[in-house]
C-alpha cells in the first residue's frame, strides 16, 4: 500500500510540473513577436519613465535606486506598476509583459537601449545589485543615467 501511495504521489509531482512547464512556454510563446522576442516598444510620451516591479523588499529597493536617479532628470514623470495589483493589468498586457521578472523599465515607451555599441534592456535587477543572480540584468544606475542624460 506504501509503495502505491508513494508512486501515486510522485506522478502526480511530475505531472505538475510538467503541466507548469507546459502552460509557460504557451505563455511564453504567445506574447512574443514575429521573431520571437518580447514586445519591447510602445508609443509613450517620450519623458514618461514606467517602472513595472514585483512587491518584495529587494525588488523595492531596486525601485528607490532608479527612482532616485530619475529624480536628477526633472523633465522625466515617473509611473509605478506593481507586477500584483490587477489595477496595472492592461499596462502590463500591452508591453506583453508575461515573463517572471522583479523590475522592468520603459522610457518613453522602450526598453532596449544601445550604449557605447551594446544593447542594454532595462529588466530584472541591474547588474551588481542583483537578490537573485538568475535574475540579473545588463544594465547599470550607470547606464541608466546615461540614457536619460541623452534624452534629455
Amino acid at each position: 500500500m506504501k509503495h502505491k501511495l508513494l508512486l501515486g504521489l510522485a506522478l502526480s509531482v511530475v505531472l505538475i510540473i510538467a503541466g507548469g512547464l507546459l502552460f509557460n512556454w504557451n505563455r511564453n510563446k504567445s506574447n512574443t513577436g514575429q521573431n520571437g522576442d518580447p514586445a519591447s516598444s510602445y508609443a509613450a510620451e517620450s519623458n514618461l519613465i514606467e517602472i513595472f516591479y514585483l512587491p518584495h523588499a529587494p525588488a523595492e529597493a531596486a525601485v528607490k535606486k532608479v527612482e532616485d536617479v530619475a529624480a536628477e532628470f526633472p523633465k522625466f514623470k515617473v509611473m509605478k506598476y506593481n507586477f500584483d495589483d490587477p489595477h496595472s493589468d492592461a499596462k502590463i498586457n500591452e508591453y506583453g509583459l508575461k515573463e517572471h521578472m522583479p523590475v522592468a523599465i520603459f522610457i518613453g515607451g522602450k526598453n532596449d537601449f544601445e550604449i557605447n555599441g551594446k544593447k542594454v534592456i532595462l529588466s530584472n535587477f541591474p547588474h551588481g545589485d542583483s537578490f537573485i543572480p538568475g535574475f540579473e540584468g545588463n544594465w547599470t544606475y550607470d547606464d541608466l543615467r546615461h540614457i536619460l542624460q541623452t534624452l534629455k
